[in-house]
Order: C-alpha cells, then sequence, then structure tokens
C-alpha cells in the first residue's frame, strides 16, 4: 500500500469537537493527533497529525470549524508538513515547536 501525506485535505466530519481526531486516529499512517488550541466555544480548534511514511514522522497541522446548524465538522489539513522528522517526537516536542513557532510569527 502507498501512503500519502495527509497535506492539502479537506474532511466533513460528523460528531463532537473531538470527531476530527477519532477520523485521523482511524489512519494506518496516523501515529498520533491531538488539538493544540481550543478556544473557541464553538469547537473552531487546531490540531496536529503526526504522520509516519517510510522513515519519516510528519507534523501536519489542521483546522476544524463547526458547520453551524449540522452534526458536521469541516477540517483541512495545511498544504505543506509543518515539519519532517527522522525520529519520533514526544507530544510536548511538537507543542514546543508549535508555540515557538507561533511566537516567532507574531513578533
Amino acid at each position: 500500500m502507498i501512503k500519502s501525506l495527509l497535506t492539502n485535505r479537506e474532511y466533513e466530519v460528523a460528531g463532537t469537537w473531538y470527531a476530527p481526531l477519532s477520523h485521523f486516529r482511524e489512519m494506518d499512517s496516523v501515529v498520533r493527533c491531538n488539538h493544540y488550541e481550543t478556544t473557541s466555544s464553538a469547537g473552531d480548534w487546531s490540531g496536529y497529525v503526526l504522520q509516519k511514511i517510510g522513515k519519516y514522522y510528519y507534523v501536519i497541522l489542521f483546522w476544524q470549524e463547526n458547520m453551524a446548524w449540522t452534526p458536521y465538522f469541516r477540517v483541512r489539513t495545511d498544504s505543506k508538513p509543518f515539519a519532517r522528522l527522522d525520529f519520533e517526537p514526544k507530544e510536548d516536542d511538537i507543542f514546543e515547536m508549535i508555540t515557538e513557532w507561533n511566537e516567532m510569527m507574531c513578533n
């Protein structure tokens, strides 16, 4: 089976705020995923997917948007990987990378 990066994708996922995580976790190449920004009470949150293809681990950012008046969330992944690593990062490492990038972009 050929696996491809989960970049530049869009999905409509039914369920609660956490349904997009379940959607990604069902994919064979996904090692881990989680939200890193959950301040919206509507569930318009941001997260990451850690995907392994071959010997590399890819951190791919995603955004989920509550599709008002429906039971769905629109989920979009970034057009490029946030990072490509030759080791499996811990979740704290991923959060730190994203936080540093956010701080750099805000300054």
